[in-house]
């Protein structure tokens, strides 16, 4: 058990991170009747598979866009970080950080996708990033830095 500050922030974190994935393949199922459909055959709700996730599909305890938004969040202030502040966050860093990894050319990027997607595209194949992080990307991409470090 984790007695220290440092050491309940790691189990915290680590604790996202595995709740994160374990939802991942019956994330966003909002459908009561749905979700009981996608549990039948599981002994469990955590780790699913296949994924029954109706939006995208990623291999069983792959992260959603919000685990990985943690991941992005902890590489960033690990990168600020120095020994007088090391827990140091510095927004514009994180936005740089954000827009790269959920942008153009990675796994998120959904230029490829086009933004016609209906009912019957779906899933997708591949991770899904939200609303609030696709506008930060058309946003960078726009060229709004907001001060953003480039």
């Amino acid at each position: 058990m984790a007695t220290t500050p440092i050491g309940r922030a790691r189990a915290c974190v680590l604790g996202a991170l595995v709740g994160d994935a374990a939802a991942q393949p019956i994330h966003w199922i909002y459908d009561r009747e749905r979700l009981v459909g996608a549990l039948r055959d599981s002994s469990s709700a955590a780790f699913v598979s296949p994924s029954r996730n109706p939006f995208y599909t990623r291999r069983t305890g792959e992260q959603t866009c919000y685990g990985d938004q943690l991941l992005v969040l902890l590489r960033s202030v690990a990168a600020t970080a120095t020994p007088a502040a090391p827990a140091a966050f510095d927004p514009p860093a994180y936005t740089r950080a954000q827009a790269l990894f959920f942008g153009e050319g990675s796994p998120y990027d959904r230029r490829a996708l086009g933004r016609g997607l209906t009912r019957a595209d779906l899933p997708v194949a591949g991770p899904w990033r939200h609303a609030s992080v696709t506008a930060l990307v058309e946003k960078w991409d726009a060229g709004e830095r907001d001060g953003a470090r480039t």
